[in-house]
């Protein structure tokens, strides 16, 4: 959370935040556009939180309005201080077709890309996910943020249909088989 605050990103759309680690200080965050799911007592997934429709579960897209109005999805994994780490935040741009980059442990996108994947490599420098150094690793992805809005979105978008596509049909046709023959190889 710092590295967006240090970053500027905040403010650039939504943030929601599960939970909330320093509670001394949590003060600074308060007029910020931040959606605090403790704050509005959640214990159960499925559940809304705030105004803004962004769920607080694993199961849930959330309001397509709010995916529909922004380009870019900054994915911000569980860890980034560990090794390589995708739960389903990481699959939740790639169903709704949408370019995403990963504040994720160094090695995330390598993991996506031996599953089949694509990335966004053609149009940023990915190489923020080599960086171990978690700050200057989120300062890179930072970067990419900051860059995005002197783009032409449009023009972006449908240079990136390709790849938005390939990953949308490679994780439901592709994926599930891959993931259960896995799971079949673990368990002989």
């Amino acid at each position: 959370m710092e590295a967006l605050l240090d970053a500027d990103l905040v403010n650039k759309g939504y943030t929601s935040l599960g939970t909330f680690d320093d509670w001394q200080n949590k003060s600074k965050f308060k007029d910020l556009p931040i959606v605090l799911e403790v704050d509005k007592g959640y214990t159960l997934g499925n559940e809304i939180a705030g105004d803004v429709g962004i769920p607080n579960d694993i199961l849930s897209l959330g309001n397509n309005d709010i995916w529909c109005k922004h380009f870019l999805n900054v994915v911000t994994e569980t860890v980034i201080h560990s090794d390589v780490f995708v739960s389903e935040k990481t699959f939740k741009p790639i169903v709704l077709m949408q370019p995403f980059v990963l504040a994720a442990p160094p090695g995330c996108l390598n993991y996506l890309k031996s599953y089949g994947f694509k990335t966004f490599d053609n149009w940023w420098d990915e190489s923020y996910d080599t960086i171990e150094d978690p700050s200057e690793r989120m300062a890179a992805v930072a970067d990419i943020v900051n860059w995005i809005p002197s783009q032409n979105l449009e023009k972006l978008r449908m240079e990136m249909a390709g790849v938005l596509e390939h990953n949308y049909r490679h994780f439901y046709e592709n994926i599930p088989a891959i993931c259960l023959q896995e799971l079949r190889t673990l368990l002989s």
